[in-house]
Protein backbone atom coordinates (compact mmCIF):
# COMPACT_ATOMS: atom_id res chain seq x y z
CA UNK A 1 0.00 0.00 0.00
CA UNK A 2 1.29 3.15 -0.88
CA UNK A 3 1.11 6.97 1.10
CA UNK A 4 2.35 9.70 0.04
CA UNK A 5 4.17 12.12 2.31
CA UNK A 6 6.29 15.37 2.15
CA UNK A 7 9.88 14.53 0.87
CA UNK A 8 11.55 16.80 3.46
CA UNK A 9 9.61 15.78 6.33
CA UNK A 10 10.46 12.04 5.76
CA UNK A 11 13.71 10.96 6.87
CA UNK A 12 16.06 7.69 6.35
CA UNK A 13 15.87 4.70 8.19
CA UNK A 14 20.05 5.12 8.53
CA UNK A 15 20.78 6.24 11.95
CA UNK A 16 22.28 9.52 11.48
CA UNK A 17 22.58 10.16 15.41
CA UNK A 18 22.59 8.20 18.66
CA UNK A 19 19.54 9.28 20.46
CA UNK A 20 15.77 10.71 19.35
CA UNK A 21 14.14 12.15 21.89
CA UNK A 22 10.53 12.56 20.89
CA UNK A 23 7.99 14.99 22.42
CA UNK A 24 4.48 14.57 22.46
CA UNK A 25 2.44 17.29 22.68
CA UNK A 26 -1.83 17.98 23.00
CA UNK A 27 -2.78 21.40 24.28
CA UNK A 28 0.47 21.95 26.67
CA UNK A 29 0.97 25.59 25.60
CA UNK A 30 1.59 26.23 29.37
CA UNK A 31 4.27 23.21 29.68
CA UNK A 32 5.71 22.34 26.56
CA UNK A 33 8.53 24.63 26.17
CA UNK A 34 9.67 24.12 30.16
CA UNK A 35 9.49 20.61 29.29
CA UNK A 36 11.77 21.13 26.11
CA UNK A 37 14.18 23.34 28.17
CA UNK A 38 14.43 20.84 30.91
CA UNK A 39 15.18 17.94 28.34
CA UNK A 40 18.03 19.77 26.51
CA UNK A 41 19.65 20.94 29.79
CA UNK A 42 19.49 17.36 30.32
CA UNK A 43 20.98 16.10 26.76
CA UNK A 44 23.75 18.80 26.55
CA UNK A 45 25.42 16.57 29.98
CA UNK A 46 26.35 13.68 27.28
CA UNK A 47 28.76 12.73 24.79
CA UNK A 48 26.42 11.77 22.51
CA UNK A 49 24.92 13.19 19.57
CA UNK A 50 21.04 13.61 19.65
CA UNK A 51 18.14 15.48 18.29
CA UNK A 52 14.15 16.40 19.58
CA UNK A 53 11.77 15.25 17.35
CA UNK A 54 7.82 17.15 18.28
CA UNK A 55 5.00 15.73 17.25
CA UNK A 56 2.03 18.21 18.25
CA UNK A 57 -1.28 15.87 17.68
CA UNK A 58 -3.49 18.91 16.13
CA UNK A 59 -3.39 20.76 19.29
CA UNK A 60 -5.87 23.66 19.42
CA UNK A 61 -4.39 26.03 21.89
CA UNK A 62 -0.91 27.92 21.20
CA UNK A 63 1.11 25.03 21.62
CA UNK A 64 2.35 25.30 18.35
CA UNK A 65 3.43 28.69 18.01
CA UNK A 66 5.51 28.58 21.21
CA UNK A 67 7.14 25.55 19.92
CA UNK A 68 7.90 27.14 16.65
CA UNK A 69 9.01 30.63 18.75
CA UNK A 70 11.49 28.13 20.59
CA UNK A 71 12.74 26.12 17.38
CA UNK A 72 13.38 29.93 16.08
CA UNK A 73 15.11 30.92 19.32
CA UNK A 74 17.33 28.27 19.60
CA UNK A 75 18.72 27.75 15.71
CA UNK A 76 21.67 25.71 16.79
CA UNK A 77 19.32 22.76 18.44
CA UNK A 78 18.53 19.79 16.36
CA UNK A 79 14.88 20.10 16.23
CA UNK A 80 12.30 19.27 14.06
CA UNK A 81 8.87 20.18 14.61
CA UNK A 82 5.86 18.12 13.34
CA UNK A 83 1.95 18.88 13.36
CA UNK A 84 -0.91 16.50 12.63
CA UNK A 85 -3.76 17.57 10.56
CA UNK A 86 -6.10 15.72 13.43
CA UNK A 87 -5.66 13.96 16.66
CA UNK A 88 -4.27 10.89 16.00
CA UNK A 89 -3.76 9.92 20.07
CA UNK A 90 -1.16 9.30 21.96
CA UNK A 91 -0.10 6.10 20.56
CA UNK A 92 0.23 7.48 17.35
CA UNK A 93 2.66 9.57 18.46
CA UNK A 94 4.87 7.14 20.03
CA UNK A 95 5.21 5.51 16.83
CA UNK A 96 5.33 8.29 14.86
CA UNK A 97 8.13 9.73 16.44
CA UNK A 98 10.03 6.50 16.07
CA UNK A 99 9.53 6.52 12.05
CA UNK A 100 10.53 10.54 12.13
CA UNK A 101 13.41 9.69 14.42
CA UNK A 102 17.33 9.58 12.71
CA UNK A 103 18.69 8.11 16.28
CA UNK A 104 19.72 4.73 16.96
CA UNK A 105 18.35 4.89 20.30
CA UNK A 106 14.59 6.46 21.27
CA UNK A 107 12.78 7.64 24.12
CA UNK A 108 9.20 9.81 24.16
CA UNK A 109 8.62 12.17 26.59
CA UNK A 110 5.50 13.72 27.20
CA UNK A 111 5.24 17.93 26.88
CA UNK A 112 3.41 18.26 30.20
CA UNK A 113 6.50 19.09 32.02
CA UNK A 114 6.23 15.85 34.20
CA UNK A 115 9.65 15.15 34.19
CA UNK A 116 12.58 16.90 36.11
CA UNK A 117 16.24 17.18 34.37
CA UNK A 118 17.49 14.27 36.68
CA UNK A 119 14.82 11.96 35.43
CA UNK A 120 15.99 12.53 32.10
CA UNK A 121 19.76 11.97 33.38
CA UNK A 122 19.03 8.98 35.09
CA UNK A 123 17.28 6.99 32.19
CA UNK A 124 19.56 8.49 29.33
CA UNK A 125 22.64 7.68 31.86
CA UNK A 126 21.47 4.21 30.98
CA UNK A 127 22.03 4.12 27.54
CA UNK A 128 23.87 0.79 25.91
CA UNK A 129 23.74 -1.09 29.20
CA UNK A 130 20.17 -3.12 28.22
CA UNK A 131 18.37 -3.57 25.35
CA UNK A 132 15.31 -1.27 27.01
CA UNK A 133 16.22 0.39 29.63
CA UNK A 134 12.42 1.28 31.82
CA UNK A 135 11.67 3.33 34.25
CA UNK A 136 9.92 2.99 37.35
CA UNK A 137 8.78 5.97 39.92
CA UNK A 138 10.25 5.56 43.04
CA UNK A 139 7.89 7.20 45.49
CA UNK A 140 4.21 8.61 44.87
CA UNK A 141 5.00 10.86 42.26
CA UNK A 142 2.62 13.22 43.29
CA UNK A 143 -0.80 11.08 42.36
CA UNK A 144 -2.89 10.03 44.51
CA UNK A 145 -3.43 7.11 46.27
CA UNK A 146 -6.49 5.86 43.91
CA UNK A 147 -3.89 6.92 40.98
CA UNK A 148 -0.88 4.63 42.77
CA UNK A 149 -3.57 1.44 43.58
CA UNK A 150 -4.44 1.46 39.80
CA UNK A 151 -1.37 1.61 38.50
CA UNK A 152 -0.33 -1.30 40.82
CA UNK A 153 -3.14 -2.85 39.65
CA UNK A 154 -2.62 -2.35 35.88
CA UNK A 155 0.97 -3.56 36.35
CA UNK A 156 0.10 -6.51 38.42
CA UNK A 157 -2.72 -7.33 35.70
CA UNK A 158 -0.13 -7.33 32.52
CA UNK A 159 2.71 -9.25 34.24
CA UNK A 160 0.09 -11.50 34.81
CA UNK A 161 -0.95 -12.32 30.90
CA UNK A 162 2.52 -11.59 29.74
CA UNK A 163 4.46 -13.54 32.34
CA UNK A 164 6.80 -10.98 32.34
CA UNK A 165 8.13 -9.16 35.96
CA UNK A 166 8.71 -5.75 35.37
CA UNK A 167 7.43 -2.65 38.12
CA UNK A 168 6.11 0.03 36.09
CA UNK A 169 4.48 -0.03 32.39
CA UNK A 170 3.07 3.03 32.40
CA UNK A 171 6.79 4.94 32.02
CA UNK A 172 8.64 6.21 29.32
CA UNK A 173 10.95 3.76 28.15
CA UNK A 174 14.04 3.70 25.80
CA UNK A 175 15.05 1.41 23.61
CA UNK A 176 16.30 1.10 19.94
CA UNK A 177 14.40 2.76 17.61
CA UNK A 178 14.31 0.35 14.73
CA UNK A 179 12.21 -1.97 17.47
CA UNK A 180 9.50 1.09 18.24
CA UNK A 181 8.96 0.77 14.80
CA UNK A 182 8.88 -3.40 14.90
CA UNK A 183 7.00 -4.57 17.92
CA UNK A 184 4.15 -1.04 17.38
CA UNK A 185 1.01 -2.62 17.68
CA UNK A 186 -2.75 -1.81 16.51
CA UNK A 187 -3.33 1.06 19.54
CA UNK A 188 -3.76 4.51 19.42
CA UNK A 189 -3.74 5.07 23.12
CA UNK A 190 -2.23 5.10 26.23
CA UNK A 191 -2.28 1.29 26.46
CA UNK A 192 0.63 1.16 23.42
CA UNK A 193 2.85 1.58 25.78
CA UNK A 194 2.91 -1.60 27.68
CA UNK A 195 1.83 -3.12 24.67
CA UNK A 196 4.74 -2.60 23.21
CA UNK A 197 6.89 -3.26 25.85
CA UNK A 198 5.66 -6.11 26.36
CA UNK A 199 6.21 -7.30 22.27
CA UNK A 200 9.26 -6.31 23.10
CA UNK A 201 10.12 -7.88 26.54
CA UNK A 202 8.52 -11.31 24.36
CA UNK A 203 11.03 -11.06 21.81
CA UNK A 204 13.93 -11.76 24.43
CA UNK A 205 14.94 -8.11 24.48
CA UNK A 206 17.14 -7.74 28.13
CA UNK A 207 15.89 -4.11 30.03
CA UNK A 208 17.29 -2.62 32.92
CA UNK A 209 14.84 -0.78 35.57
CA UNK A 210 15.60 2.70 36.69
CA UNK A 211 13.84 4.36 39.48
CA UNK A 212 12.89 7.85 38.76
CA UNK A 213 10.57 10.92 40.49
CA UNK A 214 8.20 12.33 38.58
CA UNK A 215 6.08 15.14 39.22
CA UNK A 216 2.38 15.98 38.80
CA UNK A 217 1.74 18.18 35.77
CA UNK A 218 1.55 21.74 37.00
CA UNK A 219 -1.10 23.17 34.98
CA UNK A 220 -4.24 21.72 33.80
CA UNK A 221 -5.97 17.85 34.50
CA UNK A 222 -4.57 14.44 33.41
CA UNK A 223 -5.58 12.82 30.59
CA UNK A 224 -5.20 9.30 31.56
CA UNK A 225 -8.64 8.50 33.42
CA UNK A 226 -10.33 9.63 30.61
CA UNK A 227 -12.82 7.23 28.88
CA UNK A 228 -11.00 6.45 26.01
CA UNK A 229 -8.45 5.62 27.25
CA UNK A 230 -9.10 3.89 30.14
CA UNK A 231 -11.49 1.84 26.66
CA UNK A 232 -7.98 2.41 25.32
CA UNK A 233 -6.29 0.16 27.90
CA UNK A 234 -9.22 -2.08 28.31
CA UNK A 235 -8.71 -2.67 24.54
CA UNK A 236 -4.89 -3.51 24.79
CA UNK A 237 -5.53 -5.95 28.22
CA UNK A 238 -7.97 -7.73 25.97
CA UNK A 239 -5.71 -8.03 22.80
CA UNK A 240 -2.48 -8.65 24.95
CA UNK A 241 -4.89 -11.70 27.16
CA UNK A 242 -6.30 -13.38 23.56
CA UNK A 243 -2.54 -13.38 22.49
CA UNK A 244 -0.91 -14.84 25.26
CA UNK A 245 -3.53 -17.76 25.29
CA UNK A 246 -3.20 -18.51 22.24
CA UNK A 247 0.05 -17.18 19.99
CA UNK A 248 -0.45 -19.65 17.13
CA UNK A 249 -3.69 -17.66 16.04
CA UNK A 250 -1.70 -14.61 16.03
CA UNK A 251 1.12 -14.96 13.04
CA UNK A 252 3.13 -11.78 12.20
CA UNK A 253 0.69 -9.31 10.08
CA UNK A 254 1.67 -7.36 7.57
CA UNK A 255 0.75 -3.42 7.51
CA UNK A 256 0.79 -0.25 6.06
CA UNK A 257 1.06 2.79 8.13
CA UNK A 258 0.23 6.50 6.78
CA UNK A 259 2.39 9.09 8.28
CA UNK A 260 0.18 11.85 9.10
CA UNK A 261 2.44 15.17 9.72
CA UNK A 262 3.66 17.86 7.67
CA UNK A 263 6.94 19.37 8.35
CA UNK A 264 6.23 22.95 9.60
CA UNK A 265 9.32 24.11 11.30
CA UNK A 266 13.15 22.97 11.64
CA UNK A 267 16.01 24.37 13.04
CA UNK A 268 19.54 24.90 11.07
CA UNK A 269 21.04 22.24 13.40
CA UNK A 270 18.38 19.78 12.74
CA UNK A 271 18.60 20.26 8.83
CA UNK A 272 22.47 19.43 8.96
CA UNK A 273 21.65 15.68 10.08
CA UNK A 274 18.37 15.36 7.73
CA UNK A 275 19.03 13.16 5.02
CA UNK A 276 18.93 14.80 1.61
CA UNK A 277 16.57 14.21 -1.50
CA UNK A 278 17.85 15.13 -5.18
CA UNK A 279 16.12 16.58 -6.85
CA UNK A 280 12.76 17.61 -4.66
CA UNK A 281 11.91 20.88 -3.84
CA UNK A 282 9.86 21.25 0.03
CA UNK A 283 6.54 21.29 -1.57
CA UNK A 284 7.05 18.57 -3.66
CA UNK A 285 5.17 14.81 -2.62
CA UNK A 286 6.86 11.18 -3.39
CA UNK A 287 5.07 8.15 -2.98
CA UNK A 288 6.43 5.75 -0.68
CA UNK A 289 5.88 1.62 -0.70
CA UNK A 290 6.70 1.05 2.93
CA UNK A 291 5.36 -2.08 5.41
CA UNK A 292 6.26 -2.47 8.76
CA UNK A 293 6.21 -5.59 10.69
CA UNK A 294 3.48 -5.89 13.96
Amino acid sequence: MAREVATAAYPSICNRCDLTAAVTCYNEQDLVIETLETLVASLRGFDFTWEIVVIDDASTDASVARIRGFAEAHPDIPLRLYVNDANQGFGSSIVDGAYLGLGAWYRVCCGDGGEPKETFDAIFSQIGRADVIVPWIDGDGGRSFFRRLLSAAYTGLINCITGHRVRYYNGLYLARRTDFMRYSGNYRGFGAQADILARMLSEGRSFLEVGITCDERKHGASQALKLKNILSVALTVLDMTLGRMGRLLYPQRKSARLVPQVLVATTPAATRIMPQIPDAGPTDTIRLDSQRYV
